[in-house]
């Protein structure tokens, strides 16, 4: 897996790693009835000690998302997010 080197804005480098093995799984349904969706957290693998996230209902939002869009997360040092407020019967990408 190759890693994407950027400079933050400290001018301090990053080290970005391609994340592995989401949870909940590409494709993947979540029954809401049997899952607490406010505490469902996404989780991945990665090879690297950061990944910036990006996370939306909106397919094309989250395609083209940068780290100015409101579907930009940050920078994740661990290999879980907790998006709190989801709701059924929406589609999620990340």
């Amino acid at each position: 897996m190759a890693s994407l080197l950027i400079l933050s804005e400290e001018s301090a480098l990053l080290v970005l790693a391609i994340a592995s093995a989401p949870y909940p799984a590409d494709g993947s349904e979540v029954d809401s009835e049997t899952i607490d969706l406010n505490a469902l957290a996404l989780s991945w693998t990665s090879d690297g000690t950061s990944n910036a996230l990006i996370f939306g209902s909106d397919y094309n939002a989250v395609a083209s998302a940068t780290s100015g869009s409101d579907e930009y997360k940050g920078i994740q040092t661990t290999n879980s997010y907790n998006p709190v407020s989801l709701a059924p019967g929406i589609t999620y990408y990340w």
